[in-house]
């Protein structure tokens, strides 16, 4: 058997599966879903509201993608800070 023949079982790469959400943001995302879960304990009226935007929240903190930033084309996880939809490029200041 050749490499060709085993790269097919490979499951494919894509931008969706790329880690997205920064550490920060992922500790925040946790630290609200627990937040929010413990609201919706308390009140039952606002539970089926709640609940699913406690999940969304731990789901984001765990896994570390959003389905926000990457329609927005955001990554936080990168260290470079520039957005892909800037109409003029960052440039440092000369000291003069």
């Amino acid at each position: 058997m050749t490499a060709e023949t085993w790269e097919n079982l490979r499951s494919r790469r894509t931008e969706a599966d790329e880690i997205n959400v920064g550490k920060t943001e992922r500790l925040v995302s946790g630290l609200a879903a627990a937040a929010v879960a413990l609201v919706g304990l308390r009140r039952r009226r606002l539970r089926p509201l709640l609940f699913p935007l406690a999940a969304s929240l731990m789901t984001r903190a765990v896994t570390g993608r959003s389905s926000l930033n990457q329609a927005l084309g955001r990554n936080t996880a990168r260290r470079r800070r520039t957005s892909p939809v800037a109409s003029v490029p960052a440039v440092k200041a000369s000291s003069d």
